[in-house]
């Protein structure tokens, strides 16, 4: 079985895992919870770069340090650094909880000369061995693709 087709596997099993809790990724277990929260950035930023990450509205409203965190479960040290930075820069707390508030930064962030927003999303995006990182860290828990 290739990487990618054993990774949509695993990835299908995460996701009926977390159709059991209400869609609430956070009351998952490893390693669903983090397969869920890496596999739901990921396509995010796939689709439009770390600025489409950061105008989304997760249900349930997780913190971004548990996106960080998922990052980093899976080898992912310096996205979720950059991501943390990228979050850090917000100039209020708890930016997950106010969408208005983070929107309206996030276009003042177009031409951020330190390139943290935007190296974050270009980590996640240029990882070559995103698939594998993500079969292996599930096989530390014993858990294979079906």
């Amino acid at each position: 079985m290739s990487i990618t087709s054993e990774y949509s596997r695993l990835t299908e099993t995460a996701y009926q895992a977390l159709s059991k809790v209400e869609g609430n990724p956070l009351q998952l277990t490893e390693p669903f919870r983090t397969i869920v929260l890496v596999d739901t950035a990921k396509g995010i930023i796939d689709n439009g770069g770390i600025r489409y990450f950061f105008e989304s509205n997760f249900p349930f409203t997780p913190e971004y340090s548990v996106f960080s965190a998922a990052f980093r479960n899976i080898g992912l040290v310096q996205a979720a650094n950059d991501m943390d930075r990228a979050v850090a820069k917000f100039p209020f707390s708890e930016p997950h909880l106010h969408p208005a508030m983070r929107n309206e930064f996030m276009r003042t962030v177009e031409s951020d000369p330190s390139g943290e927003f935007q190296s974050a999303g270009d980590s996640i995006m240029d990882d070559t061995e995103f698939e594998a990182r993500v079969l292996s860290y599930a096989r530390k828990f014993g858990v294979h693709a079906a």
